[in-house]
């Protein structure tokens, strides 16, 4: 639940870095990964959400509620496994990507000042 606030933040903290930085196609393959990570966070708090439902449904001791079929749990593990996978792999994405934009030659550079060149 707190990711999809954090999420938002550190998106904001980015942009705000990036108009301090030089703007290279790495900066900005960077922050187009980055736009990519709510959906997966949100997938996966929903998918969590339905899971947390489902069990105290099943657990939660309520005799008149009929069992759901097998199929429901299969989907809902697989719609976890998804959800977890694609956040996984976004996060890891973006990480490298800014990485590789901070330790490339101009990738760490500050912008110039008044967003001209010296020269």
């Amino acid at each position: 639940m707190a990711a999809l606030v954090l999420v938002p933040l550190a998106r904001e903290s980015g942009e705000a870095l990036r108009e301090r930085v030089t703007e290279t196609a790495l900066v900005e393959t960077h922050s187009e990964l980055a736009g990519g990570l709510l959906p997966w966070v949100a997938a996966l708090v929903v998918v969590a959400a339905v899971l947390l439902w489902w069990n105290y449904r099943e657990v939660g001791g309520r005799t008149s509620v009929a069992r759901t079929p097998k199929w429901v749990a299969i989907v809902l593990a697989v719609a976890a496994l998804v959800a977890a996978t694609g956040t996984i792999v976004q996060a890891v994405c973006i990480g490298h990507s800014g990485a590789a934009a901070v330790w490339s030659e101009a990738g760490g550079a500050p912008a110039p000042a008044g967003g001209e060149d010296d020269d």
